[in-house]
């Protein structure tokens, strides 16, 4: 594994690196540090003091991209740009067979709403929501009335 294969690993383990002199300071949740890991930093460290240098002083690397570090160790990040999403009409068809797959199997309004979230963003995902609504739904027992819920009405 090279130098920027530890340190892509390490970086989407949620660790955050900083160049102290020949020293590479790293933080970040404990269980993300395996022995392979640290080994591996180990062995690459100065092929990682090279990538890190490369940084602008008071800069970091984490997960998210790139960072400020301020004097009193708070680290100040920038948005990560948020991924344009294809404008994509629900179908009145699809809202029906979703509503009655999403009641037969009781999903939550966040599951429903998942789901849809899904199927907008994916390049496939309408087809394949159709597809696997169209699958789901020939398997529940027909509507009858008796399905509906029933409403008790006082005297």
């Amino acid at each position: 594994m090279t130098a920027a294969d530890l340190l892509s690993t390490a970086l989407a383990r949620g660790l955050v690196f900083e160049v102290r002199g020949d020293r590479v300071i790293y933080e970040g949740p404990v269980e993300a540090v395996t022995d392979d890991l640290l080994a591996g930093l180990r062995e690459h460290k100065p092929e990682l003091l090279q990538l890190l240098a490369k940084e602008e002083p008071g800069k970091v690397l984490h997960s998210y991209g790139k960072g400020y570090r301020h004097p009193d160790g708070r680290v100040e990040t920038g948005e990560p740009e948020p991924m344009p999403r294809p404008a994509v009409d629900w179908p009145a068809d699809l809202d029906a067979m979703l509503r009655r797959v999403s009641a037969f199997y009781e999903w939550t309004q966040a599951d429903r709403a998942d789901f849809t979230a899904w199927a907008r963003r994916s390049p496939d995902g309408m087809a394949d929501a159709r597809a696997f609504l169209e699958a789901e739904a020939a398997k529940l027992p027909a509507p009858s009335l008796t399905d509906r819920p029933r409403v008790a009405l006082g005297r």
